[in-house]
């Protein structure tokens, strides 16, 4: 069974060395609880259930950087991750292992919304 995850962003006081964000949800078999008023009112953002090209998690609110091999060349776009019912997506696509299409987490929109720019989703 896949790990059921969401991620919290922690204010700014109760951010402990480089942990900005707390992980809770069904994790390893385990249930640990969400940390109550601790955090930003900012949605929980959910493990997609995926991961990038070097093994890292894919929440929403990440911001990947996404390599398409087209006929004509390579196109890279740096892309929000958002879930959109009933799946998660990159730009207009369904974020899963697609061939041709590599991706890797570069930040995210509470850290990094620079990184966005030159998105026009």
């Amino acid at each position: 069974m896949r790990d059921i995850k969401f991620r919290q962003k922690l204010k700014p006081h109760f951010v402990r060395g480089s942990g900005e964000f707390h992980y809770w949800g069904y994790i390893d078999g385990d249930f640990t609880s969400p940390v109550g008023k601790n955090y930003c009112d900012t949605p929980d953002e959910q493990f997609t259930g995926l991961k990038d090209i070097n093994g890292v998690e894919i929440y929403e609110g990440d911001i990947v950087r996404e390599v398409r091999l087209l006929s004509e060349g390579k196109r890279t776009t740096n892309l929000p991750v958002e879930y959109q019912a009933p799946s998660f997506v990159a730009g207009e696509l369904q974020l899963s292992n697609y061939m041709g299409i590599t991706r890797k987490v570069i930040g995210n929109i509470h850290q990094n919304p620079e990184l966005l720019e030159q998105y026009n989703g």
